[in-house]
């Protein structure tokens, strides 16, 4: 490297060699201008869980996705939005259960919470499945398997969440940041006169009474 770089500086090619050594120090950084953003963007930023969790995974893949709006070619296949659809219909199938039994999910063994769970995830993937003949049978089997595990943690996650009080479902699917329909989203200050609405679905939404 050092004698390329001398025969560079002797060569009477410095304009060359200058566009080759700038390019060591090369930082791949995008950046908008003001009014740009706000053309795209406006004063308020509306998101969700999922959009923070994209910008923070990827935020390249999260402007050209989620701002852009661009979209991969179409196929037969399953993608994340199908799958946070099935997540959500699922508990939202579990949770209307347990309010019209007057259960709370804290009263379900974790095996008959992994029961339901198993035959609620094979019914949301044959209904898939009947939509979309593309899709393999090999392919209903690993996602009736994923979903399963998958839901089965939460579910997990949430008895023992319940257990700790006296939590008991009173609704499901619960919107907030959708204009009237449902609460209001949750609103940050950005600073510099911008802000950040957060919305987004609760599948579950458990209370606990009080006196």
């Amino acid at each position: 490297w050092l004698s390329a770089y001398l025969w560079l500086g002797r060569s009477g090619e410095r304009e060359l060699a200058r566009k080759i050594l700038s390019s060591l120090l090369y930082e791949n950084t995008a950046h908008l201008e003001k009014q740009t953003r706000e053309e795209l963007l406006g004063q308020t930023v509306r998101t969700s869980k999922t959009g923070l969790e994209s910008f923070a995974s990827c935020p390249f893949q999260h402007f050209a996705g989620r701002v852009l709006k661009l979209r991969p070619r179409a196929d037969a296949d399953i993608e994340d939005v199908d799958l946070g659809r099935l997540y959500h219909r699922a508990m939202e199938i579990l949770g209307l259960e347990l309010i019209e039994k007057g259960q709370r999910l804290a009263q379900m063994s974790r095996e008959e919470a992994k029961t339901r769970i198993v035959a609620i995830s094979g019914e949301l993937v044959e209904e898939l499945a009947g939509r979309e003949p593309a899709l393999a049978s090999g392919r209903n089997q690993f996602l009736t398997k994923y979903m399963q595990r998958h839901l089965g943690e939460a579910v997990a996650g949430g008895e023992y969440r319940s257990g700790m009080g006296d939590l008991y479902p009173a609704a499901v699917e619960q919107k907030f940041g959708f204009g009237d329909e449902g609460w209001p989203a949750l609103w940050f200050s950005l600073g510099k006169g911008q802000a950040m609405e957060l919305r987004g679905v609760i599948d579950l939404l458990e209370l606990a009474q009080s006196e």
